[in-house]
């Protein structure tokens, strides 16, 4: 593949932003987790790497969540490593900041964002320079980090859909993130056999298809990307 698949997970799109009306917030279940969830990345069929997710809940001086996510990929010869912590606010999920470093095909990417109310200050180290920017923000808008955890959260019926949208650090840009209930869906993997809830989450086009267990913690128990042969499943 011409570009590395630890940016086909990390960025997902860097689409130009387009204009997006105001919605009421989302209704967001409890979210106070604290665990560590491994996944086994695979391409097609032979295992590439592994993605980790870590919750950290903190009381003070505000009752927030740190979580890390990390991804190393090993394909075609090449190694990339992606190390992302974003501080969340625990009753809604909102992302007070994030720091993300990608290494890849000898490069550094670097990408610190701090989020207000009505705007997300970006400030990326790219290959091909230093860029700082202000990124207009709505109610809805969260860190493209964090979709896979907003996901645990959000309360869908079958067939409802829900849009949010998501800031990205390196092109300076927010993307509409449409997210569909699919019903439920019985899957068996590494971690064992789970109830779950079947989502499919659409990028600019792009559509994944996300599977999250119907137990009181909700984890996710893979994350399917068929235009990147990736597959991701929680292991025990």
């Amino acid at each position: 593949m011409k570009r590395s698949l630890i940016l086909v997970l990390a960025i997902l799109l860097t689409a130009v932003s387009c204009p997006k009306k105001e919605m009421p917030a989302l209704k967001l279940l409890p979210s106070i987790w604290d665990e560590t969830n491994k996944y086994q990345i695979l391409i097609d069929t032979a295992i590439a790497g592994s993605y980790w997710l870590i919750y950290k809940p903190v009381q003070e001086p505000e009752p927030i969540i740190e979580l890390q996510s990390i991804t190393e990929i090993t394909h075609a010869g090449s190694v990339s490593r992606d190390s992302t912590v974003i501080v969340l606010r625990q009753d809604n999920l909102k992302p007070i900041s994030s720091s993300k470093t990608i290494l890849t095909n000898g490069m550094t990417l670097n990408a610190d964002i701090a989020y207000g109310k009505t705007k997300a200050s970006v400030k990326a180290k790219l290959p091909q320079g230093d860029k700082a920017i202000d990124v207009p923000i709505n109610i809805n808008t969260y860190d493209n980090d964090q979709v896979t955890t907003i996901l645990r959260a959000l309360e869908l019926k079958p067939d409802e859909e829900k849009e949010i949208n998501v800031v990205i650090g390196f092109s300076g840009t927010t993307v509409p993130v449409k997210i569909k209930s699919l019903g439920e869906e019985k899957i068996t993997g590494p971690a064992g056999e789970f109830d779950c809830h079947k989502y499919t989450i659409t990028v600019v086009g792009r559509m994944i298809d996300v599977w999250y267990e119907k137990a009181d913690a909700k984890r996710m128990v893979k994350y399917f990307d068929i235009q990147a042969s990736m597959t991701m499943e929680l292991m025990p």
